[in-house]
């Protein structure tokens, strides 16, 4: 009876504190800070317009304030009215928040691994993709650009290679909800942080696809109070980056197509004189360059004694390819937002638009997007939101990947430097296009100039501008929640999230000059639909009990897919000018197909923390994929993940240069199901036999096995350990230095089988890898002020790749060769030795074998590069990436430097090899083809020019292979 009264005594001892939140920097209010005494751990927070009310009891004297991405700050009770104006404090590492699985956790509480992205740092990269702005500010990531075609994205890899034949690609979640749409679409503007997750602490509750990591977008949203506009118009040029390759000019050109004709003839039993006689008479026939640049005539052009170009000749012409096709590309990027609030909801609507062209001629990318993020506080136990994203795209292409009659960066390198972007007539004047009034380009075609040698019966300039190839995209993304609060510490969220995508792509050859015009033009119409869903129930338990805190998750998710493709070609246009189907004279193929994917999850995670100084993390999910047979369709992923906030100690709490200093380390188990084909693309029925059923005859139908069943295929397992170290020390460093070990089993892999079988592969668990590193975040304040900032971000990254199991010795794939022991990214390629001396023959190694017909470890020269040995070269993948950042800031004057780095690491490069050859008319030559043999006794690395060489002199793929920079 006594501890009632003394109950009711204490509950009676207390008063109501109102006030109100802002923003310090725009006196904006704030809407969901966390409002408490100090010492306890319930309170309340601010509603839509900052504004809160709490009973304290009488003997409170500091209430704390709390606010993502805002200092902790305290304040004395003065009075009945209190109101606290915060100040951002996004450097401290107390004050971040993670974008976690399912909800949001303070980086402090967090065991796992991950890196955040502000909106103040996006805002300062002129990027059309958010994927190319990660690279060198994410410690772990590796991305590469591609093609690098107007509005595409990048290729981003977590902390390694996680796979061989299934996809190493992260997951993109979107506002709570996994991203199927394409990347490009989302605007930067509209992004209010992107965070990196990276180890099994961290993504493992995403399950099924989040083995190699996850990327979480979070969108902008409004805040209480006054209604804000804000517009952003931005105006750019870009220019290529890379330097094209050095290569001869118009006089060394055809001295250096004379040598390797005159070395032929000597092989094929020729005297040197009679070589070089007949060489120069020639040199530009019908069989040879055809072309002649010069005032003489093409058999007067080169002296057959000396070998040099006569004295006498006058260039007539010297066009530039580049200049012709390539540009400074303009870019401009508007957008208009306007966020804002009332009490109990906010709102975000934002318009943009991207006009960026290419800096080949004719290509570019535009887009127009729109976003709107609703959130409602509907009663005190329910609230709910929705966000809508549509985003309506143009991409002009060209053919990055093509051949060199449509790809203009290997079309312009190639071209001999005799060929003129301009039909000339023999006093070399311009001949003047009898319709259009302008210059006529040369398409090099008998009825003009001559049949050119290289590239003929084309003209990029031309085709480039008749051609069409585009592709018109739609993305559409819209995620909705319910979020109900019952029973005190209790909330049930549940996430509908919708993706649809449409692309209508149109590949147009035109019909009169180029590949299609011998068909009177070439046009496919194509059709890509793609719509997925993404549905969650997600149940959270939240419990102070004193100084335990308890966070208990369980949940359920669906996610369904569907792709639906078609296609139709025609040929025969009658009038130039269109690319639609129906002028077309006759179909040349069409066809349609639908995939379907289904994914099946339920999760659950705890996380426990004793006096927010001893954290421990668990997680637990089953996911079933439509991918494997139904025997063997789930699997099984958790993790386990632990932190020490070593700062929160008696014995470091007086340290006041320590600010924060947390050891962590985490360990788990995630799936990757995403097969892919031979070709690259997803593999949505990897376990069942199918039929290629476009084997017809005539009228009749026919079908042929195209792969083998295996119903025993199941997930690939991805085992990940991460231990680190967070820390922020003297007020000014922070940052982050961790060690991971991924390890790979049981891989998706498309085993080859057998020619004799007629099938390339099949599906298969077979092998294991592991990638390990280190990563190292820094982040320096040097200077801090009132009007002046400078702050210094570091990021570094070296890990490896290792095969450590397969199914069989060896396998070989182009310049690659797997094996146990090796990176998936070692080149496989035979050694050269140089040249031989003695008659410019190049020379390859080859292992000396045994009478067991093993190496004997002695190797000796051969001029037959067939007949050369096969050696490991060097690796693709850098010893070291990172990025190193300068921000300043002048009072409301932002400048900023990022500089992304590469050490170490190798490319085969195709394109030098291609300049490099041993005389092919027509195609250009590299300046380093000055340096080839020309006579015994010539010390070089070069071998001599001989065209249609009968001991393969052309320059070996090793020479080719080139370090990273």
């Amino acid at each position: 009876m006594l501890v009632a009264v003394s109950m009711i005594h204490a509950y009676a001892q207390t008063r109501t504190i109102t006030g109100k939140v802002t923003d310090a920097t725009d006196g904006s209010a704030l809407s969901g800070v966390s409002v408490r005494v100090k010492g306890a751990s319930e309170g309340t927070s601010t509603d839509g317009n900052g504004n809160y009310r709490l009973n304290v009891p009488e003997s409170a004297g500091t209430l704390v304030f709390s606010f993502v991405g805002f200092g902790t700050q305290e304040k004395r009770i003065g009075g009945a009215t209190l109101n606290m104006a915060l100040a951002q404090n996004t450097s401290s590492l107390s004050e971040i928040v993670v974008n976690a699985p399912y909800g949001a956790i303070k980086k402090t509480a967090f065991t796992g691994s991950e890196s955040t992205i502000s909106a103040r740092s996006l805002e300062k990269q002129r990027v059309t993709s958010f994927t190319r702005a990660l690279e060198g500010l994410v410690p772990g990531i590796v991305a590469t650009n591609g093609g690098g075609q107007p509005g595409t994205s990048a290729s981003i890899r977590i902390r390694g290679i996680g796979s061989v034949n299934a996809s190493s690609s992260p997951l993109y979640v979107l506002d709570g909800a996994p991203f199927d749409g394409e990347l490009s679409s989302i605007s930067m503007d509209d992004i209010e942080t992107i965070t990196v997750l990276k180890d099994a602490a961290a993504s493992s509750l995403y399950g099924a696809r989040a083995a190699n990591g996850v990327v979480v977008i979070t969108t902008k949203k409004g805040k209480g109070g006054k209604t804000k506009i804000a517009a952003n118009v931005r105006s750019g040029w870009m220019n290529r980056g890379i330097p094209e390759y050095d290569r001869v000019n118009q006089q060394q050109y055809y001295e250096l197509m004379w040598e390797g004709a005159k070395n032929r003839f000597i092989a094929a039993g020729q005297t040197p004189d009679a070589a070089a006689t007949q060489a120069s008479q020639i040199l530009t026939g019908p069989n040879a360059l055809v072309y002649n640049a010069y005032n003489v005539p093409g058999t007067e052009l080169v002296d057959p004694a000396t070998g040099k170009l006569n004295p006498n000749a006058k260039l007539l012409w010297n066009d530039s390819w580049e200049e012709a096709l390539y540009r400074t590309a303009p870019r401009q990027d508007v957008n208009l937002n306007i966020a804002g609030g009332s009490e109990k909801s906010d709102f975000y609507l934002s318009f943009g638009y991207i006009d960026e062209k290419g800096i080949v001629r004719n290509s570019g990318y535009n887009r127009f997007s729109t976003r709107l993020n609703l959130n409602s506080q509907m009663t005190a136990w329910l609230k709910g939101g929705a966000n809508i994203y549509g985003a309506l795209a143009k991409r002009n292409n060209f053919l990055a990947e093509g051949t060199y009659t449509s790809n203009p960066f290997y079309y312009t390198r190639i071209m001999g430097p005799i060929y003129p972007v301009y039909q000339r007539q023999p006093t070399g004047n311009y001949v003047t296009d009898p319709i259009t009034g302008e210059k006529a380009l040369d398409w090099g075609v008998p009825s003009q100039m001559g049949a050119r040698p290289y590239a003929g019966n084309s003209n990029l300039v031309g085709s480039l501008a008749l051609d069409d190839r585009s592709i018109k995209t739609t993305n559409v993304s819209s995620n909705a929640f319910l979020e109900a609060a019952f029973l005190k510490d209790f909330k049930f969220r549940t996430t509908l999230g919708v993706n649809y995508y449409d692309g209508y792509g149109t590949v147009y050859q035109n019909s009169q000059y180029g590949d299609a015009a011998n068909v009177k033009g070439r046009s496919e119409k194509n059709n890509t639909r793609q719509v997925s869903y993404t549905f969650n129930q997600v149940l959270t338990w939240n419990k102070q009990f004193g100084d335990h805190g308890l966070n208990i998750l369980a949940g359920h998710e669906n996610y369904r897919f569907e792709s639906n493709y078609l296609s139709a070609t025609r040929i025969g246009f009658p009038f130039p000018g269109t690319s639609e189907l129906a002028p077309a004279a006759s179909a040349d193929g069409s066809t349609s197909y639908t995939n379907n994917h289904r994914i099946e999850g339920y999760f659950s995670r705890l996380n426990y923390n004793l006096r927010e100084k001893y954290l421990l993390s668990a997680s637990y999910r089953r996911d079933g994929s439509s991918r494997f047979f139904e025997d063997a369709r789930w699997g099984n992923f958790w993790s386990l993940g632990g932190a020490w906030r070593v700062s929160q100690e008696d014995f470091l709490k007086g340290r006041s240069w320590i600010n924060e200093l947390k050891l962590k380390t985490s360990y788990g188990e995630q799936g990757n199901e995403d097969l892919l084909d031979d070709d690259g693309d997803p593999s949505y029925y990897p376990w069942q036999s199918l039929y290629d059923i476009t084997y017809g005859n005539a009228a009749f139908p026919g079908a042929i096995i195209s792969s083998l069943p295996n119903q025993h295929l199941k997930w690939e397992k991805n085992r990940a350990l991460n231990i680190g170290v967070d820390f922020a020390l003297f007020g000014k460093l922070e940052g982050s230095i961790e060690y991971f070990n991924r390890k790979s089993d049981d891989l998706l892999f498309n085993v080859p089988l057998p020619i004799s079988t007629g099938i390339t592969s099949i599906a298969s668990n077979v092998g294991a890898l592991k990638n390990y590193g280190v990563e190292l975040q820094l982040g320096y304040n040097a200077i801090k002020g009132n009007s002046f900032d400078w702050r210094v971000d570091v990021n570094l990254t070296h890990f490896k790749n290792k095969i450590t199991k397969l199914a069989q010795p060896e396998i070989i794939s182009g310049t690659k060769k797997l094996m146990v022991g090796r990176s998936v990214y070692d080149f496989w390629l035979r050694e050269y030795a140089g040249v031989d001396p003695k008659n410019g023959d190049a020379l390859y190694y080859q292992d000396i074998l045994g009478s067991d017909g093993k190496p004997t470890g002695e190797r000796k020269t051969v001029n037959n590069i067939n007949q050369g040995t096969y050696y490991y070269h060097g690796s693709a993948l850098p010893d070291l990436v990172g990025g190193i950042t300068n921000s300043f800031r002048y009072r409301n004057f932002d400048l900023s430097f990022l500089l992304t780095f590469q050490l170490g690491g190798e490319f085969y490069d195709g394109n030098y090899a291609a300049l490099m050859h041993p005389g092919t008319y027509g195609s250009n030559w590299s300046a380093d083809i000055l340096n080839r043999w020309q006579k015994p006794g010539d010390i070089t690395d070069i071998p001599r020019l001989q065209m249609v060489s009968p001991t393969n002199t052309e320059l070996p793929p090793d020479s080719c292979i080139a370090p990273l920079t």
